[in-house]
């Protein structure tokens, strides 16, 4: 899955992936809970759909080598070892079944927008200004290694 995009032809796996985790699932790596993941997950979807504000963290020299490297050649992240910035997460969130749906609530507000518009440019702010059609890669591939997470 290393490649894969969250678009129209994959969002039914992810929802699918989404769903199929029991709210008693345990991480297999990292420190979130399961509403915690969900959470963090749906805040990004935010920050893409800019439904939430952020921080811009990037760096207009290291854009182009962190989107080559992240995103393109090393897709296999590991396990526990990124820590994402404090605006990506939701210590609080504990309800894992109302996460769950707000979570694809996201991701189905974010395909539409993405399929809709894709050259629309909306910070990312690790990488800075870019297009929905590479949000489509960021969600695709940071939403596969949390569902990983989780044992799907």
């Amino acid at each position: 899955m290393a490649t894969i995009e969250l678009d129209s032809a994959s969002l039914p796996d992810f929802e699918g992936r989404v769903n199929a985790i029991r709210s008693t699932e345990q991480r297999q790596w990292g420190t979130m809970s399961l509403a915690q993941m969900f959470a963090h997950l749906r805040i990004v979807f935010e920050i893409s759909l800019e439904e939430r504000e952020t921080r811009d963290e990037s760096r207009a020299w290291l854009m182009p080598i962190l989107w080559l490297l992240l995103f393109r050649i090393w897709t296999n992240w590991p396990k526990g070892r990124i820590k994402a910035s404090p605006q990506f997460l939701d210590d609080s969130a504990e309800d894992v079944e109302a996460e769950r749906v707000q979570l694809i609530e996201s991701m189905r507000r974010f395909v539409e927008l993405s399929e809709s518009d894709p050259g629309r440019i909306v910070l990312e702010p690790m990488l800075g200004r870019i297009s929905l059609k590479k949000w489509q890669r960021v969600h695709g591939l940071h939403s596969d290694y949390h569902l990983r997470q989780f044992g799907l």
